[in-house]
This record gives C-alpha cells, sequence and structure tokens, in this order.
C-alpha cells in the first residue's frame, strides 16, 4: 500500500472513530439527562416510600406478576407504585427523548430508597414488564453503589449483572423448566389458543409469552402479535 493510500484509510478510520464517539457521547448525555428529569420528577411524586424491605419485595412479586394481565396503565400503574412503594423502591415513569436509547434504569437514591425509572420504550407489555422485573433483579441481587441502565445495544456485550437481570426477569415471568415442558408437549401446534391457555397457568399477559417465543425464535415476529398490549403516551395520562 503507498503511503498516499495509507494516509487516506488513515484519515477515513480516524474519522469514523470520531464519528462513532461522538454518537456515543451524545446518547450518553441525553440518556443522562432523561435519569436527571425522573430524579427531579421522584421529588414530586406523593407516594411516600417506606424503607426498603428485601423480603416484603420477594414475597410482592407474585402480586406484581398479576398486574401484568392488566390492559390500563391507569390501573396498574397506581398499584404497582403502591406495591413498590411499600417495599422501598419508587417508580417513575419518564417519557423518553427521541435519542434516549433506555428501556429502563435503577439506582439507589439512599441505603433504604431504591429508584426504578421506566421509559415504556417499545411500547408493549412484554417489553414493559420484562424491564420491571430486570431492575427488580438489580435492586435484590446488586450492589447499592452502581446505577443500571437498560438500553438496546447489540454491539455491546453485556455485563455479568445485566445477564443476571435477565435471567431474574425471565425466569420470574415464565419459569425456563415449565416453558421448556409446554414447548416440547406443543412443537408444531402453537396457537392463540394454547398460548392463552399457557399464559393463564403462569398468571401472566399473553403478550408477554408471545414476546419470548418470538424472541427466541419460535414464531415470527409478525406472528400472535395482536396477542400484545400495547401502549402510548399520547392515549394515557399515567406517566
Amino acid at each position: 500500500m503507498s503511503k498516499k493510500n495509507y494516509n487516506k484509510l488513515s484519515y477515513f478510520y480516524l474519522l469514523l472513530f470520531y464519528s462513532i464517539s461522538t454518537k456515543l457521547f451524545v446518547r450518553f448525555c441525553w440518556n443522562t439527562l432523561w435519569l436527571r428529569k425522573g430524579e427531579i420528577e421522584i421529588e414530586g411524586e406523593k407516594i411516600p416510600c417506606k424503607i426498603f424491605n428485601n423480603e416484603l419485595l420477594l414475597s410482592s412479586l407474585g402480586k406484581i406478576r398479576d398486574l401484568t394481565k392488566e390492559k390500563d396503565p391507569q390501573i396498574f400503574v397506581p398499584k404497582l407504585k403502591n406495591i413498590c412503594a411499600d417495599c422501598g423502591i419508587a417508580i417513575v415513569f419518564v417519557k423518553p427523548f427521541s435519542t434516549v436509547s433506555a428501556y429502563g434504569a435503577s439506582c439507589w437514591l439512599n441505603p433504604e430508597k431504591a429508584l426504578i425509572q421506566l421509559s415504556l420504550r417499545g411500547k408493549t407489555a412484554n417489553s414493559l414488564w420484562f424491564t420491571v422485573f430486570h431492575e427488580l433483579g438489580h435492586i435484590l441481587n446488586h450492589r447499592k453503589k452502581e446505577l443500571f441502565i437498560e438500553i438496546d445495544d447489540k454491539c455491546s456485550s453485556k455485563s455479568s449483572e445485566e445477564q443476571e437481570a435477565d435471567e431474574f426477569a425471565s425466569e420470574t415471568l415464565i419459569p425456563k423448566l415449565r416453558f421448556n415442558q409446554w414447548i416440547k408437549k406443543n412443537p408444531n401446534k402453537l396457537s392463540a389458543d394454547n398460548l392463552s391457555e399457557f399464559a393463564r397457568e403462569l398468571n401472566i399477559a399473553a403478550g408477554i409469552l408471545v414476546g419470548k417465543l418470538q424472541y427466541m425464535g419460535y414464531v415470527k415476529y409478525s406472528e400472535f402479535s395482536d396477542l400484545k398490549f400495547k401502549y402510548d403516551w399520547h392515549e394515557t395520562n399515567y406517566a
């Protein structure tokens, strides 16, 4: 390679690196602003949080799972906030800026109070509830000094903490053993009826099961999507 071509190639990679770095920095800034907005909004929340109670939170997971079946955010959001507030966790919904890539975040505001911030990214029940349990997994299992942000970044490998939070959410919503047993019985017989029946047995919304099947490649993303609940910031008034 000639020196002239080498210099051109080096310049190209420098521009590419600068472009990628700039985009990452800009996204970091917008995500930071979104997080700060959540901190400000939680200060104005009327629901007081009790001291964090690990055992109460564990025993309340079933109640939170029950809420996945409710379609109306104006019903399930206040209930979710109250359940979590009793356990010492503040829940806040913050509409994301267009450049915010986060589904949710969690951190400790002080040693006795945690925060879960939700963006409603994806606007489907399966995305929302997986994020809720993902962040609960962080609060239950990981260090209080950490700030965790769940983003859709296919270029980045997940940390062990993020993988553990994913596993916690997945197992809490749809236990792996029961899922595998059900799939084995219905390898080529998936239908809206048997999906809905299994979801009732699990006591979750059918759309959450559909989301898992789509993610794992058992069905196409175009299949059974009518079973998913969808939410919209403009159509609801719960944030």
